[in-house]
């Protein structure tokens, strides 16, 4: 049986059994009290007849429909209780990241439906409801790696280490290649609550930016970019040499602060500007007064 039907069966059989418990204590609640009407019945019929042992009948008939109603009551409030963790447990499968949730002795006692897909089938075949951390990880290390070996022979040792902090967020690079977002938070009563997010794809594209960025910047040519206030965000190398202006003087400033050389109106920039602003792209020359 999957770990996601452990789970279920187990959280089935908690209910049932809290259900029988509490069934149990109000029917236990009830005997002794049956007894005692019952003895005063006897009694009173033994000195009355059946007209005088009738309203001991009736106080036990009440005792009985009490206690039976005290059933029903529990078990009314044990099918809400129920419903309310089946919304629970769907509003937690809804989530796009992983979520564990383990007890104050470190032993797994709910995890979501997300939570497995991001595992390596070596660690998802170990999920037991019950298990302790360390122990589902030192058991799906025995089948082999879990961790990609840029992240280091020791990086076993430290996953678990990070378990004792009371908050912790960090990355972690599996060996079929994706990347995992973690982050842990301990409750005032010990519960640790895990949360995972694949972040595969935020890597990839942060690694194109980069490489982007180191293109850009070994450019020949003078790049800039500008934020909605036209305010330089951003200048390459090619830009400093060609205008002498140092990056940390031009970012922030507009281009007509910068570039401008007197050999060019104000509409001249307000058309670019108005050029850009409307989607298309300006072509054109610029003739600027170099720093200094």
């Amino acid at each position: 049986m999957g770990g996601r039907g452990m789970r279920e069966v187990d959280m089935e059989a908690d209910s049932a059994i809290r259900l029988a418990a509490l069934s149990a204590r109000a029917a236990a609640g009830a005997g002794p009290l049956l007894a005692l009407v019952a003895a005063c019945g006897v009694w009173a019929a033994t000195q009355g007849g059946a007209a005088a042992a009738a309203p001991y009948a009736l106080i036990a008939c009440a005792t009985v429909l009490t206690a039976l109603g005290a059933t029903r009551q529990v078990a009314r409030e044990l099918q809400r209780l129920r419903r309310i963790g089946a919304r629970l447990r769907a509003g937690a499968d809804a989530m796009p990241d992983g979520l564990a949730v383990f007890d104050s002795a470190d032993r797994l006692v709910f995890f979501n439906a997300r939570y497995p897909d991001h595992l390596l089938p070596s660690m998802r075949g170990q999920l037991r409801i019950g298990r302790r951390f360390e122990e589902i990880l030192r058991a799906a290390l025995a089948d082999g790696p879990i961790y990609h070996p840029d992240m280091g022979e020791d990086f076993p040792a430290e996953r678990v280490a990070l378990r004792d902090r009371q908050q912790s967020e960090h990355e972690q690079q599996l060996v079929d290649g994706r990347w995992l977002r973690i982050r842990e938070s301990r409750t005032p009563d010990g519960t640790r609550v895990l949360l995972t997010q694949d972040i595969t794809e935020e890597r990839r594209r942060a690694d194109e930016l980069r490489l982007l960025a180191a293109a850009v910047e070994q450019v020949g040519d003078p790049v800039e970019i500008t934020a909605a206030d036209h305010g330089f965000t951003y200048v390459n190398r090619a830009f400093e040499t060609s205008t002498g202006w140092s990056r940390a003087e031009a970012l922030g400033r507009q281009p007509q602060e910068i570039l401008a050389s007197g050999m060019h109106s104000a509409k001249f920039f307000a058309d670019i500007l108005a050029t850009v602003e409307s989607g298309a792209t300006w072509q054109g020359t610029i003739v600027i007064a170099t720093e200094g």
